[in-house]
C-alpha cells in the first residue's frame, strides 16, 4: 500500500496563488435563502415607493421599510450588514458590490428592502446589463428579518445574503453549489455552522461532489465542508483563498464568454502545487471521515487568521457538530460479493467499515468487481483505507495486484474502505452528471 496525506500548504503558497490569478483573471450570473436569476422589482414596488430608510454613508447602503414601528428593526438589519460588508470585503477580501447606478433606489447606494410576510430572502440582479468590464453585475437585497430567517439567526441571514451581493460582483453564472458553499463558508463567521446543511451533504457522499441538486436538499449549502477542506489543506489554512477564486472566476472579454468557472479558477489556483480539482477529489473523500466522533485534531483547523478580526466566538468549524458524522455502513467479511449501493456518481464516494469476524484476523482480501460494459471505461476506482495505521498516515490507497489486495484491520478490528469514481476521459467537473456506476467488492478472511 501507498501512504497518502495532504500536504499543508503554507507561507509563499497565496503568493504563487495570486501569480497564477493573473493567467486566469476573469466573470460571472447564477441562484439561493436566495439568488434571483433576472432582473426584478421588490415585491413592494419600487424603492421610490418606500416611504422610511435607515442610511449608511460608510458602506453606502440604505435599507427600506414602510411603518415607522419598523424602524428598530430596519436598523438591526443595518447594524448586521455593515458588520457583514466590512468583514466580508476588507478581512476576506471579497469585492464591493457594484453601484447600480440608481436603477433600483433613489441614488446609486446599495439597496435592501424588508418585506413583512414573505418569510424568505433573496439577493436579485438590478439589471442584466453589465456594470465593470469583466461584467459584474449591480444587485438588491430583499430579507424578511420577521420570519425565520431572522430573529436569533438575522445576522447570518445578512452576512449570507450580503456574499451573494458580492459573487454578483464578479461571477453569476456558474454552477448553484458555488453560490451556496461559498455564502454558507462565510456566514459561519455571523453564526457557526448549520447543523442540518451539514447532514445533508454527508448523507450523500455518493453524489458528484459538485452537484446541483436543485435545491432539493440543503446538500449545496453543507458543501461549504469543502471549502473549509480546501483552505486547510491547500491554501495554508488562509480564508482569503475563496475571495481570490472569485475574483480568478471573472469573465476576460473576447475570450471565451462562458469560462473560467470556479472549477477553472480552482484547478490556476492549485497548479502551482501540481494539482488540480480532481486530486482534491480522493483527498477530500478521506478528510471528511475524520469529522466529529472521528477529529483526529490533525485535519479540520478551527483558528483562523479572519477570526483574530472579530470579537465574536463564530468561525467555520462544521466538524464540531455531531451532523458532520459520516455514517457508516458495516459490513462482514461473510457478506460477498458485496453490491455497492448507492452507486457513486463521477467523483462521488462510497464507504463501507468492514468489520473482522474474530479477534485471530489481521486482514482481509478485496476484489473490486466492475460490471462489463461502456460505462466502466469512463471511471476509474480509487480505493482507500482508512484510518492509517502509523502515526503520520491518516490512510493508505489500496493497491491492487492482479484485481486481488490485501488489507490490514486496524486495533479494534476494523477498517473503512473508500471507494472513489474518478472519471477517465471526455468529463468537464464543471458540468457533473448524475450517470451513475455500479460496483461490488469481494471480501474474503
Amino acid at each position: 500500500m501507498t501512504e497518502l496525506s495532504c500536504r499543508w500548504a503554507v507561507g509563499p503558497v497565496l503568493a504563487r496563488f495570486l501569480l497564477a490569478l493573473g493567467i486566469l483573471l476573469a466573470l460571472l450570473v447564477a441562484p439561493g435563502c436566495g439568488q434571483g436569476q433576472a432582473a426584478s422589482r421588490p415585491e413592494e414596488g419600487s424603492a421610490r415607493d418606500w416611504p422610511f430608510s435607515v442610511v449608511s454613508s460608510e458602506p453606502r447602503f440604505r435599507v427600506f421599510y414602510d411603518s415607522p414601528a419598523d424602524r428598530g428593526t430596519a436598523e438591526q438589519v443595518a447594524s448586521s450588514l455593515r458588520d457583514a460588508w466590512v468583514f466580508q470585503t476588507r478581512v476576506l477580501g471579497f469585492t464591493n458590490p457594484p453601484s447600480d447606478g440608481g436603477i433600483v433606489g433613489p441614488d446609486d447606494w446599495f439597496d435592501v428592502f424588508l418585506v413583512r410576510g414573505i418569510d424568505s430572502c433573496k439577493v436579485d440582479i438590478a439589471s442584466p446589463e453589465p456594470v465593470t468590464p469583466w461584467g459584474g453585475l449591480a444587485c438588491y437585497m430583499q430579507l424578511d428579518p420577521w420570519g425565520k430567517y431572522g430573529g436569533e439567526g438575522l445576522a447570518q441571514t445578512v452576512a449570507h445574503e450580503f456574499n451573494h451581493a458580492t459573487q454578483a460582483a464578479d461571477a453569476w453564472n456558474d454552477m448553484p453549489i458555488v453560490y451556496e458553499m461559498t455564502a454558507c463558508y462565510v456566514d459561519q463567521y455571523f453564526g457557526g455552522p448549520i447543523g442540518y446543511q451539514l447532514a445533508d451533504f454527508q448523507a450523500h457522499p455518493e453524489w458528484s461532489l459538485l452537484r446541483n441538486d436543485d435545491y432539493a436538499t440543503y446538500y449545496m449549502y453543507g458543501s461549504s465542508l469543502y471549502l473549509h477542506f480546501l483552505r486547510d489543506c491547500y491554501f495554508g489554512g488562509d480564508d482569503r483563498f475563496i475571495s481570490l477564486l472569485w475574483k480568478a472566476m471573472r469573465r476576460r472579454p473576447g475570450v471565451d464568454p462562458a469560462r473560467p468557472l470556479f472549477v477553472d479558477a480552482l484547478n490556476a489556483a492549485l497548479a502551482p502545487q501540481g494539482k488540480s480539482f480532481l486530486d482534491t477529489v480522493p483527498t477530500f473523500a478521506r478528510w471528511r471521515y475524520y469529522t466529529y466522533s472521528r477529529d483526529d485534531h490533525r485535519h479540520f483547523q478551527r483558528v483562523t487568521p479572519a477570526l483574530a478580526t472579530r470579537p465574536q466566538t463564530f468561525l467555520p468549524d462544521e466538524t464540531s457538530l455531531p451532523e458532520s458524522d459520516l455514517v457508516l455502513r458495516q459490513v462482514s467479511l461473510q457478506e460477498t460479493p458485496l453490491s455497492i449501493e448507492p452507486a457513486p456518481m463521477r467523483t462521488g464516494s462510497a464507504y463501507r467499515e468492514v468489520v473482522r469476524e474474530n479477534p485471530s484476523q489481521t486482514s482481509f482480501q478485496v476484489r473490486l468487481i466492475q460490471p462489463p460494459g461502456p460505462a466502466s471505461e469512463k471511471v476509474r476506482w480509487v480505493v482507500q483505507a482508512v484510518p492509517g495505521l502509523s502515526p503520520d498516515s491518516d490512510g493508505e490507497v489500496v493497491e491492487f495486484t492482479r484485481g486481488l489486495a490485501r488489507v490490514p484491520f486496524a486495533p479494534d478490528g476494523r477498517r473503512t474502505l473508500i471507494l472513489t469514481a474518478m472519471p477517465t476521459s471526455d468529463y468537464d467537473p464543471a458540468f457533473p452528471s448524475d450517470e451513475t456506476f455500479p460496483v461490488s467488492l469481494q471480501l474474503e478472511p
